[in-house]
């Protein structure tokens, strides 16, 4: 009897040691299959970057150089044929002139927000600088900037990322959270490059299946660079954003360019 008790001792013994295995073996491809997605992730929105890159260069070098030649031609007609130049047909040829600068501008806005080059030349903080001051003329929203930018050197990667994420809070805060200011932070916090964004909005639940689209994005991108994404948020009680991004994981180097 006590042989039968200790065989099956061994046997369950045997068993849980069979099952501990196979659950390690699950966690291992499990973080692999989470380390292969990862970085599918990271090459499909350097892809994106790139068309945005693309992008961005034709609306500029092309259409915008197409518009501006256009606009000196249409000018120096007025100039040289007074018939253009008099009485109710110069004020429609005005007219169109202004609409021709106007769509000069809006491309040139395009432009920037698809892919911002001075992001490289000019730093994370600045670029905020000039971001928030796009969002404030385009929606007449107020917003207050405090960024000092990191102490330490952080990649084009981090650099690009928060300012996506910033971008895209900006913009929906602007056209959805019915504020009419919001503060942005960038702060480094010890060995964390944190940027924060609230507004004195109606808020709104961050659980909703409506809400996840963009934080998903904003989470995801994060995620690429070892940081994470924090929603405060509720009906009547305005947002607050947070990402943060350790330095430690910073330092790894993206392929994109800013």
């Amino acid at each position: 009897m006590s042989d039968i008790r200790f065989i099956a001792g061994i046997c369950l013994l045997l068993a849980q040691s069979a099952a501990i295995i196979w659950l390690i073996v699950l966690y291992a491809r499990r973080k692999a299959s989470e380390s292969r997605l990862r970085e599918l992730n990271r090459h499909l929105i350097n892809a994106q970057e790139e068309e945005r890159k693309r992008i961005a260069r034709e609306l500029h070098d092309d259409f915008g150089q197409r518009l501006a030649l256009a606009r000196i031609a249409f000018e120096m007609a007025m100039q040289e044929d007074p018939a253009l130049g008099q009485g109710i047909v110069r004020t429609r040829l005005e007219s169109i002139l202004t609409g021709i600068e106007e769509l000069g501008d809006d491309i040139q806005h395009l432009s920037h927000t698809l892919h911002s080059a001075r992001l490289q030349y000019i730093g994370l903080a600045a670029a905020l600088r000039e971001l928030c001051g796009q969002v404030e003329k385009q929606y007449h929203f107020a917003i207050d900037l405090q960024a000092h930018g990191p102490v330490k050197p952080v990649s084009r990667e981090v650099e690009l990322c928060i300012y996506r994420v910033a971008q895209e809070a900006l913009h929906n805060m602007a056209k959805h959270s019915g504020a009419d200011r919001a503060v942005v932070k960038l702060t480094n916090a010890g060995a964390v490059l944190r940027l924060e964004i609230s507004d004195n909005g109606k808020g709104f639940d961050p659980e909703e299946p409506s809400q996840g689209l963009g934080l998903a994005s904003m989470r995801e991108r994060l995620s690429i660079i070892g940081g994470n994404l924090e929603v405060k948020s509720a009906p009547g009680h305005g947002t607050v954003l947070s990402a943060q991004v350790p330095f430690a994981g910073s330092t790894r180097q993206g392929s994109s360019e800013s």
